[in-house]
């Protein structure tokens, strides 16, 4: 849990988003929950998730579900970046994410940071609090590893392809139950691509639907997470009538069924503080041209991830039949 709240409340809602502000001990929690999940640096995570927001399933998308299932969910890890990505991600700016003295320490230290927060921190309070052995506790660990990033990947892939739109029929983003459950509460990404500055990255209210909302709004309550952003009512039910697929299930009985609206959608997303191009909808940016440059498979990549997916799932068996039960339940509940 700490990890995945360390992506979902910190790099994506708050800092890649602005949806609401931390004091100074939340965002430490954040950023060291963050540290524990196996991720890259918060700037590059934040940098990432704004180019795919600006330019969601376009060739600019650093994941772009526009390429398959596969491509979105891992595959853009294991070969080089479209130019469009790379030109796009220049142009993006991350100043203010730099600027918060938590994300620069992290930033300034963060390869040794990250081998203690992801590995030497979880693999060693097993081994010193009850006796696990080193080697079930490494296992467990690269399983948590894999089960934490899967879900965050599925965002990217199957949030992206399955799934009803009752906001925006008009994008790849789609409500995805699965998802919310796997990730805390991102799976309602729909809604999240129509109002992304909402905190609540969903228009739902249930906090077991949206485990990061229920976590955001504790700090909330404590002071330390103030100014938490959302949309008026009025203006997710327009969006649901004017542009949703019918399906919402309290404005899609009587919504537009009109051809999609995207200038009214990229409207929406003016409101709340930022634009999505659609596909095509700039220059030079579209979804046929994939095959134009040339393609290099990152090998290293490839060799690394199939090879800690292996160890995942070896380690999910350890971890259910070899280790102790207090080691898959800290490593799952706890560090996940």
């Amino acid at each position: 849990m700490a990890s995945t709240f360390g992506v979902t409340a910190g790099a994506h809602r708050l800092w890649s988003h602005r949806a609401y502000k931390a004091k100074l001990p939340l965002r430490i929690i954040l950023v060291i929950c963050y540290l524990s999940a196996g991720m890259y640096t918060v700037v590059k995570w934040a940098r990432d998730h704004r180019v795919h927001h600006k330019y969601s399933d376009t060739d600019a998308d650093p994941h772009n579900a526009s390429r398959g299932f596969f491509f979105s969910h891992v595959g853009w890890l294991m070969q080089t970046k479209h130019p469009e990505v790379l030109r796009r991600g220049k142009q993006i700016d991350v100043s203010d994410v730099l600027a918060d003295p938590v994300v620069a320490f992290q930033q300034k230290y963060f390869k040794s940071l990250q081998l203690i927060f992801w590995f030497i921190l979880p693999v060693s309070v097993p081994c010193l609090c009850w006796g696990e052995t080193l080697f079930n506790s490494s296992l467990a660990n690269i399983t948590r590893w894999v089960i934490i990033i899967n879900g965050m990947w599925s965002i990217n892939s199957l949030a992206h392809i399955f799934g009803n739109r009752p906001y925006n029929r008009d994008i790849h983003p789609s409500e995805n139950v699965t998802v919310a459950v796997w990730s805390m509460g991102e799976g309602w990404h729909n809604y999240h691509h129509t109002f992304p500055l909402d905190y609540k990255a969903a228009e739902l209210g249930n906090y077991g639907f949206n485990i990061t909302t229920a976590l955001i709004d504790m700090f909330s309550y404590i002071g330390w997470a103030y100014d938490l952003k959302q949309p008026s009512k009025t203006l997710v039910e327009q969006a649901a009538r004017r542009t949703g697929d019918g399906t919402h299930p309290e404005f899609g009985d009587s919504h537009d069924t009109k051809p999609g609206n995207l200038a009214t959608a990229t409207a929406y997303k003016a409101v709340m503080g930022t634009t999505t191009a659609a596909a095509g909808d700039e220059k030079g940016i579209g979804t046929e041209n994939t095959n134009t440059f040339t393609q290099r498979i990152k090998w290293l990549n490839v060799f690394a991830i199939s090879l800690l997916h292996l160890l995942g799932l070896y380690g999910s068996f350890v971890g259910l039949f070899v280790a102790m039960p207090l080691t898959a339940a800290f490593k799952l509940l706890v560090w996940h």
